[in-house]
């Protein structure tokens, strides 16, 4: 017991000296590389994880073997303007012996939503985003310079698999760039809020109101002229959710279409979305044209969730509100199965799609 204590407070030491540097030690960092050839078959994701609460999650994840896991946002809560304070939160999380053990040797892909990026619900008006952004980087994905210097945010993508059982990865950023949202007035809020399950916000009819922000668009446009053959797309926040008063990409209603609308182009590829940061587990549908149709498994959260249940008329079932972690099968040339499993990693939804 005191040699893990001496060893954690040295590994808290060093992380706080990299921070300044923006660069990390490489044995605290994500370092399990991704072999870019090898055929991806099992993929593990989720949201919501709150390093002061138990992290136990890890070793039933672990005990799925998947080939890699993606993180969808609320990866630490790090609420804060102290770059100290966020950097001391990133190491309670990757200090914990669960994760630790998970992290070592399960190669890890990030986005991030409000509570990583630095307070609640919070868009391109948080002060902090580009101190903010290389914490993340430092932990996440150290080495892609890449990725640090671009414009408009954090993110990524990746091509993973020989041709045949080529898997695009595509991981967005609705933070960094993401306009303020509009609120109801208090008395509509309130009643919205305890009688119908839905939240402050209201739709933003501003055309100039953006979740990607220019340079995300621009590469996201060039992304789906990738060749793949099968393509996942990640977002902190719901894409197919209808208004719920929360945060989702309803609440720029023009930028929800524009993101169906280059979906439904590239549909000749198999793609689904896969969020986060509703505090609960679900399944979605929607129609995008006669011929085809888009499904979102959402994963919230890892360590806790919620009771609340805001109207979806596109949910195929009931939500999920105990932890839980999703899971995507790959069985090339046959089926895709989603799940959301739970602590003892028992299968709350399956969901199966042919390909």
């Amino acid at each position: 017991m005191k040699t893990y204590s001496l060893k954690k407070r040295f590994l808290a030491l060093l992380v706080l000296i990299a921070s300044y540097g923006h660069f990390l030690p490489l044995s605290l960092a994500s370092t399990i590389p991704l072999n870019k050839e090898d055929v991806i078959t099992k993929i593990a994701f989720g949201s919501c994880n709150n390093q002061n609460k138990n992290q136990s999650m890890w070793k039933t994840i672990k005990k799925d073997q998947p080939n890699l896991f993606i993180f969808l946002g609320d990866n630490v809560y790090a609420d804060t303007e102290n770059m100290e304070k966020m950097t001391s939160r990133y190491n309670d999380l990757w200090t914990d012996s669960f994760f630790e053990s998970f992290r070592q040797v399960t190669p890890l892909l990030a986005t991030w939503d409000d509570h990583d990026y630095g307070e609640n619900d919070a868009g391109m008006e948080y002060p902090q985003k580009e101190e903010s952004k290389n914490i993340f980087l430092d932990y996440f994905d150290p080495t892609n310079e890449k990725r640090r210097y671009q414009e408009g945010g954090i993110y990524t993508s990746y091509l993973l698999g020989p041709k045949g059982k080529r898997i695009h990865i595509i991981l967005l950023d609705s933070r960094y760039s993401r306009s303020q949202l509009n609120k109801h007035n208090f008395f509509k809020s309130l009643y919205r809020r305890q009688f119908k399950g839905m939240g402050p916000y209201r739709p933003s009819m501003d055309q100039e109101s953006t979740i990607l922000g220019k340079d995300q668009w621009n590469w996201l446009e060039k992304e789906f002229n990738k060749k793949a053959d099968l393509r996942i797309i990640g977002t902190s926040i719901q894409a197919l959710a209808e208004f719920t008063g929360w945060e989702a990409w309803a609440n720029i209603p023009h930028e929800r279409s524009r993101l169906l609308g280059l979906i439904k182009k590239f549909s000749k590829t198999p793609t689904f979305i896969i969020s986060g940061d509703v505090h609960r587990g679900e399944m979605a549908q929607v129609k995008l044209d006669d011929y085809s149709s888009i499904l979102e498994v959402t994963s919230s959260g890892l360590t806790h969730t919620t009771r609340k249940i805001p109207p979806n008329k596109h949910r195929l079932y009931k939500p999920i509100l105990k932890p839980h972690f999703g899971v995507i099968e790959v069985d090339w040339g046959n089926k895709i199965i989603f799940s959301l499993k739970g602590k003892k990693g028992q299968v709350y939804r399956k969901h199966e799609i042919k390909i």
